[in-house]
């Protein structure tokens, strides 16, 4: 195996969740796995709808001495993509981060699925689908 291979950083993990609690230890307490958001109002079609999510990544790489540029960006369902989130990641001294989480107030437009994208150095590594649902409250 080259060398390379071995100092790849991996996605081990990506997801959203209602929170998460990192411990003294590095394990992370995760509550509330979020996979959908359904809405409901009153008019027939979905008015702009907002909701609070934490983005949850963590890496894998032998290498412990480097970091990563990440990405996370948001694909609408028409295929536009935009930005959300941009950090380093990685093992170097006090910034062991292998492990980055933040809460966004996520706003979607239409009911459809959302694809939230990793990026790792510019290199697209993972994707999580988000569902979004509207249910009108309207008496019509």
């Amino acid at each position: 195996m080259s060398k390379n291979k071995l100092t790849t950083p991996h996605l081990q993990f990506f997801f959203l969740c209602d929170s998460i609690v990192q411990r003294e230890d590095r394990q992370i307490d995760v509550n509330g796995l979020i996979t959908h958001f359904l809405f409901t109002n009153a008019p027939l079609k979905m008015p702009p709808s907002t909701a609070a999510a934490t983005i949850v990544v963590g890496i894998y790489s032998q290498d412990r001495f480097k970091m990563y540029a990440l990405r996370v960006t948001v694909q609408e369902p028409d295929g536009s993509e935009y930005p959300l989130w941009e950090t380093k990641i990685g093992f170097v001294n006090e910034d062991y981060s292998p492990i980055k989480f933040q809460t966004y107030d996520l706003k979607f437009l239409k009911p459809d699925t959302y694809w939230f994208n990793a990026y790792l150095n510019n290199h697209l590594v993972g994707q999580y689908p988000l569902a979004v649902d509207y249910a009108s409250m309207s008496n019509s």
